[in-house]
């Protein structure tokens, strides 16, 4: 029976912390607006200068599968709790998942610290006894620890099958979580390092790390520029550093294929999630296959305005 995936954001109060066709190997459309507050003429670097050809390049490089068995037991083993070997080419691969979805949204990589792999895999394990995801496990359920516990309350938590990577990717897409918490601290500018635990089919994450000083002044899922359409479906953010655009008042307009601005209904997620609250909406069913091209526009109360454009792309 297919297991649905099941997906547990970190919390912390300390907020600094199916390929469609291929279009050509083109820039988006660069519309003219003297009111476009962020790059010149429509997106920021580095999202500008990048063609279609070098984002599918990347994604085709680190969008892989680790090859080989990711998680086997320990010799001889029948414990249900336990920790077993997680391949370091799972390791790798999950790290450069993560990297792949950092640099297309224009943020500096993060490395892998294996110091902290007792943790979460101690983290993994606990998931695993208890059968389903808890940042707060009881000391009562089956194959508690203490490191265990230490690792649920510092960790993105995942729960489905495909490979440790598989879990980044639910990570940024963050369907039905409201507090788009997993995202955000993928997408955290401030992230130096994570590490991953895994006994399928759960996963831990570490996100709590900062300290990398990125200069990103436009956070934005999907980013500016050419996205991988298979990236792309899920509620989109926006967070801006130097200007204020979080906010109920912020209008917020997409143009689809050309076909004129509409409003879309948009929201603030707060809480302590990576670099701190976002604005989210949802835009129109199919808007990310690949081909389209969708232009973002908002517009906040002091009467600054943001345009940029999404052109997705179907990475072969």
């Amino acid at each position: 029976m297919a297991v649905q995936p099941r997906l547990t954001a970190a919390r912390s109060t300390q907020v600094r912390l199916t390929r469609a066709r291929r279009t050509p190997a083109t820039r988006p459309a660069r519309p003219a607006s003297s009111s476009t507050k962020v790059g010149a003429p429509d997106s920021p670097e580095p999202f500008l200068s990048r063609t279609e050809s070098e984002v599918c390049a990347r994604w085709a490089r680190d969008w892989v599968d680790s090859g080989g068995t990711e998680w086997e037991p320990t010799f001889g083993s029948t414990d249900m709790c336990d920790s077993g070997t997680v391949s370091e080419g799972a390791h790798a691969n999950a790290v450069k998942r993560t990297n792949l979805y950092r640099w297309l949204a224009g943020l500096g990589p993060v490395t892998e610290d294996p110091s902290r792999r007792p943790v979460e895999q101690a983290c993994a394990v606990v998931q695993f006894g208890m059968g389903s995801l808890s940042h707060t496990p009881a000391d009562t359920v089956p194959c508690y620890s203490a490191a265990g516990a230490q690792g649920a309350g510092s960790s993105n938590l995942a729960q489905a099958g495909g490979g440790l990577a598989r879990s980044v990717d639910l990570y940024v897409g963050d369907g039905g979580v409201d507090s788009l918490g997993h995202r955000r601290w993928v997408l955290n500018p401030s992230m130096v390092s994570t590490t991953f635990g895994y006994k399928p089919p759960f996963s831990c994450m570490y996100a709590f790390s900062s300290g990398q000083n990125t200069p990103a002044d436009v956070q934005a899922w999907p980013p500016p520029g050419y996205q991988p359409a298979d990236a792309a479906a899920g509620v989109w953010s926006f967070r801006m550093q130097s200007k204020s655009f979080v906010a109920d008042t912020t209008t917020v307009e997409l143009e689809i294929d050309g076909g004129g601005f509409l409003p879309v209904e948009s929201w603030v997620v707060g809480g302590g999630y990576g670099a701190g609250p976002v604005l989210a909406w949802n835009p129109p069913s199919g808007t990310w296959r690949a081909g389209r091209t969708a232009r973002v526009r908002l517009r906040n109360t002091t009467g600054d305005v943001v345009t940029y454009t999404v052109a997705f792309t179907g990475c072969p």
